[in-house]
């Protein structure tokens, strides 16, 4: 199935039931998941766009340069080891920290 059809198929079901009502399409899981994988950025948009009210506005994305990683880098280090050294950090079992932060 491609996309187009598969989405199709979802929102329109053509089947017809016992009693001549529609009912759902059988499909298998594997497809709902790669449909939802194929719409997911779409339907997060959609969603956010609803709730804030904004408009068409387009997201830039651009990677990151390597001196800014390295100075977001230092920076989160540097304040994992304040935290450390203020009593921020506490271990609360084998893998797991209490991180108390403001």
């Amino acid at each position: 199935m491609n996309k187009k059809s598969l989405s199709h198929d979802i929102l329109n079901p053509k089947k017809k039931g016992k009693e001549g009502k529609q009912t759902m399409k059988e499909m298998d899981i594997s497809d709902l998941n790669q449909y939802i994988q194929s719409n997911k950025k779409e339907a997060n948009y959609q969603v956010n766009k609803e709730l804030s009210g904004i408009k068409k506005r387009r997201l830039k994305y651009r990677k990151r340069s390597d001196d800014e990683i390295e100075a977001l880098n230092r920076i989160c280090i540097e304040k994992w080891k304040r935290a450390e050294r203020e009593g921020k950090i506490k271990r609360t079992g084998k893998k797991e920290l209490y991180y108390a932060f403001d």
